[in-house]
């Protein structure tokens, strides 16, 4: 016995089904991304000032579960027939995000303890001080920026490691965490005293 569906019915059934799974995948991608978001903020309040070897740990744990849903999400977007190339991109630089959270972590984590300097860090170059500016705004941008954020970060990154020839990569990214994190500090806004009342 065979069902005969209305010509009409079909292709308006699966046009509808589509967008419903792309518009809850997008969703998806952006309470991903804000976790990312969330995930910065509490590194400023919890890794910045002498963390603890237990919160080390649990970001490097919660750094890979979020590159593993990334890694996830990727196998869609990365899919030639998928068709959100903006949605393609903003995952693609959260991931890149996410890769170098893990690099800065793991590298502190591989230290017994936190760098410090003998002297007071002299002014830095304008260069450096921009690159760490796009770092920081990538990692505490709004999802819906991030991949604007990610490629003027990886812009100003590449002319970088230009400048600094036979290093690599993640020599680079290793040496550059401390002075990320310093720069963190810096913009972190003093706590509020209320006033005596």
């Amino acid at each position: 016995m065979d069902i005969a569906l209305p010509a009409g019915v079909l292709p308006d059934y699966f046009e509808k089904l589509e967008a419903r799974i792309l518009q809850e995948f997008s969703e998806g991608v952006a309470a991903w991304g804000q976790s990312v978001t969330a995930l910065s903020r509490w590194e400023d309040e919890h890794l910045l000032d002498n963390p603890s070897a237990d919160g080390l740990e649990i970001h490097r744990r919660t750094v890979e579960r979020l590159i593993h849903f990334g890694r996830f999400l990727a196998l869609t977007t990365e899919h030639p027939d998928f068709p959100d190339t903006a949605l393609k991109e903003n995952v693609a630089a959260t991931l890149q995000t996410l890769m170098i959270k893990f690099r800065f972590g793991t590298a502190r984590c591989r230290r017994k303890k936190p760098r410090r300097f003998s002297k007071p860090p002299s002014r830095m170059s304008p260069d450096l001080e921009r690159l760490l500016a796009a770092l920081y705004e990538r990692d505490a941008c709004e999802p819906e920026h991030r991949d604007r954020c990610e490629r003027t970060a990886r812009r100003l990154l590449e002319d970088a490691l230009q400048r600094v020839p036979n290093t690599s990569r993640e020599q680079f990214l290793d040496a550059l965490g401390d002075r990320y994190r310093q720069f963190v500090r810096a913009r972190r806004k003093p706590p509020t005293i209320p006033p005596k009342a």
